[in-house]
């Protein structure tokens, strides 16, 4: 019983020493995934990708939100020309 409370604690890693171990290692992991050719032009691809994929998103996004802004400015004149008609034909 002794033996297993001494051996259970020196086993489990706590602490901060896993985090600081991960956050010093992870540039490394970056920098040789990096340099590993064919993950390399996956990235860059992927990169690619994304980019004209949020062209495309903004741009329908920007496109409708211009339509609605249109059609809302359009309908206000048409509500002032309409009141003023109301009082032409009073």
């Amino acid at each position: 019983m002794g033996l297993a409370v001494v051996v259970l604690p020196l086993t489990k890693l706590g602490g901060a020493a896993p985090l600081l171990m991960v956050s010093l290692l992870w540039p490394f992991a970056v920098k040789f995934g990096f340099s590993y050719g064919p993950l390399r032009e996956i990235c860059w691809d992927m990169a690619d990708a994304l980019r004209v994929l949020m062209f495309r998103v903004r741009r329908v996004a920007l496109d409708g939100w211009r339509r609605a802004m249109r059609l809302g400015y359009e309908r206000r004149a048409d509500e002032e020309n309409l009141l003023a008609l109301s009082m032409l034909a009073l």
